[in-house]
């Protein structure tokens, strides 16, 4: 390149065409420069030389990550689950970095983080770039199924196994067939059947309920939870060596409010999934952004999502107002009443623990609390004492 410096070409291009992939490859591997590379968008940095074979295996690891990336940032909604929830946070790229590479081995995948993080949505993502992506993505939300009939609808029942089994039934593991079988919330699953699964994930057969002899199970494992498991296992309530069994490779994803500069990505996202509500609507107004970036989160992206739909909904404008956003992300003012203020403090704890129990107000979280963050000693100030609000 006789009149352009490799960093020059690099700017340029990002400029003009920042979804471009770009590797640069040189003999000069200092640390200044690979952080100039990298401040300027560069997506790997090599040093001469390189062996054919290893450059081979990394431009296909690269490629499948542009893949990734492309397809969660080019579309309106990533398999209409959550377009753009990734980010471009060092953080969340790391993540989705480990998620493509993981894409195609066939090992059990565990996934941890709070409730609305995107658990499943990074589920998919694997499937999608998997071998199995022919095949179905078969999700299992544990807290979801009858209590009499767990087994049943999870591992299957032939005709007679009980009462009203007049047929045979494959269960939801054997629906996946040669697919992705993601089990969600793993820590409700009784005791009972936890040594079931864990022969399912060692030996790949499943005896549905009454049959005599295992069936092959083919599919891929991914398995998610939003409770720690290795308290559980403490608790006595999670089995030691179920948990050692996932706990081999883990994908953790953070909460929403560590990774808070990734905000404008997913809301702009959800503001195009749901644009049939006010096409008008083309973004967030700086204020209401302002007042979304110094928010907690509590309900993480699934909060964020239910927000730009309310605002989308109630707005009136061609921008989401700081007015459009609901009470929780509003301030509370020197200004505002004793009354006012406790109820806007508990309106905001209430919704908090409604998020963390998925709006199921029967629902516990682990010592049979829904946990909310108290307010800020600022918040209670503003209520003239130092109290705390509980919910239970």
């Amino acid at each position: 390149m006789p009149d352009l410096a490799g960093m020059e070409l690099l700017r340029r291009i990002k400029q003009q065409r920042r979804q471009i992939l770009v590797i640069i490859l040189t003999a000069h591997g200092s640390i200044p420069r690979v952080v100039e590379a990298m401040r300027l968008g560069a997506d790997d940095f090599w040093e001469k030389p390189v062996d054919p074979q290893t450059l081979h295996e990394r431009l296909f690891v690269a490629r499948r990550f542009w893949e990734a990336r492309h397809r969660l940032t080019t579309s309106t909604g990533f398999d209409q689950s959550g377009g753009g929830w990734i980010g471009s946070s060092p953080v969340m790229q790391e993540l989705l970095q480990q998620a493509v590479e993981l894409a195609g081995r066939s090992v059990t995948l565990l996934i941890q983080g709070e409730y609305g993080t995107g658990k499943e949505q990074l589920a998919r993502l694997i499937h999608q770039l998997s071998p199995q992506q022919p095949h179905p993505f078969m999700p299992v939300d544990l807290t979801t199924l009858a209590s009499p009939m767990f087994e049943s609808e999870l591992f299957g029942h032939v005709t007679g196994a009980f009462t009203g089994a007049i047929d045979n039934r494959p269960g939801l593991i054997l629906a996946a067939g040669a697919g992705t079988l993601f089990i969600d919330e793993i820590a409700e699953l009784p005791p009972v059947l936890q040594p079931k699964l864990l022969r399912l994930l060692q030996e790949h057969e499943v005896r549905p309920v009454g049959a005599d002899r295992a069936v092959p199970v083919p599919a891929r494992f991914i398995i998610a939870s939003s409770r720690d498991l290795r308290a559980a296992v403490q608790n006595s309530t999670f089995r030691a060596d179920l948990f050692e069994r996932l706990n081999v490779v883990v994908l953790n994803l953070p909460p929403l409010r560590e990774h808070r500069s990734d905000i404008p990505e997913p809301a702009a996202g959800f503001i195009a999934r749901h644009a049939h509500e006010r096409p008008e609507v083309s973004g967030v107004s700086a204020e209401a952004l302002n007042r979304m970036l110094a928010y907690d989160w509590p309900g993480n992206v699934r909060e964020l999502e239910n927000v730009m739909l309310r605002a989308l909904i109630l707005g009136r404008q061609s921008l989401i107002m700081p007015e459009d956003l609901p009470v929780t992300l509003q301030p509370l003012t020197e200004n505002s009443t004793m009354s006012g203020t406790l109820q806007q403090a508990e309106a905001v704890l209430i919704q908090q623990a409604l998020l963390q129990a998925e709006g199921n107000r029967r629902k516990r979280r682990p010592g049979n609390w829904v946990s909310v963050r108290p307010p800020s000693i600022a918040d209670c100030a503003l209520l003239g004492t130092e109290q705390t609000i509980s919910a239970f």
